[in-house]
């Protein structure tokens, strides 16, 4: 897909929905504290010594995650009994709330379940008010959570959100509609990115093929 093409499927979306360029400013929309929308459960610390290799839940730490927020392979495994309200399923959102505060999907895979280490919030928000990936997509664009982070960095060495900063964090809800019509347009836009990059790949390996034949006539 190159830019034209997505540009020209993200004016249909807009036509057809009468979505104005700057929608976002525009949609009649209610804010709500994180707390009212969502279930928040704070994470769980595990002892290194209780880690093993065919555990019943994976456990989750920052590093597991790369800059594109997906999972890495390596993965850490538990057999884990403690209480429900640790346990993150395909349905749960991990919110960062050390060093960088960012919102996670988790893997769609059947039956997997996670245990969140203190390095996250589990949030389990209810969906006839708020799309789990709209949620996503607005904690990763919050401009409250930006100047968090911001200044907190420049206050100390480990960023860190408590739990009632947490709870407190204004967020927008718009009308459920509203809220697909922007998650569809953010995954357009996410996956034009990645083909753009790619295409960028390509090209600079051709060029650089084509330098290093013209270097060796």
């Amino acid at each position: 897909m190159t830019l034209y093409v997505f540009l020209k499927i993200f004016s249909r979306i807009a036509t057809k929905n009468k979505i104005n360029t700057i929608f976002i400013g525009s949609l009649n929309k209610m804010k709500y504290l994180l707390s009212e929308i969502s279930k928040i459960h704070p994470g769980v610390y595990i002892k290194s010594s209780e880690f093993v290799d065919e555990g019943s839940h994976v456990y989750l730490n920052l590093r597991d995650f790369d800059e594109d927020f997906q999972l890495n392979n390596e993965l850490t495994r538990v057999d884990f009994e403690g209480k429900s309200q640790f346990i993150a399923d395909k349905n749960s959102i991990l919110f960062s709330v050390k060093i960088k505060f960012k919102a996670y999907q988790l893997p769609q895979s059947a039956g997997e379940q996670f245990v969140a280490s203190t390095s996250f919030v589990i949030l389990k928000p209810d969906e006839n008010r708020i799309l789990k990936d709209y949620l996503i997509w607005f904690l990763n664009h919050s401009e409250e959570l930006k100047k968090l982070n911001e200044t907190q960095t420049k206050n100390t060495r480990m960023p860190y959100l408590n739990l009632k900063t947490i709870q407190n964090l204004v967020i927008d809800v718009p009308h459920i509609e509203k809220q697909k019509e922007i998650v569809q347009i953010n995954k357009l836009l996410e996956k034009e990115k990645k083909l753009t990059h790619n295409i960028l790949e390509l090209k600079e390996i051709y060029i650089q093929n084509l330098l290093n034949n013209t270097a060796k006539l």
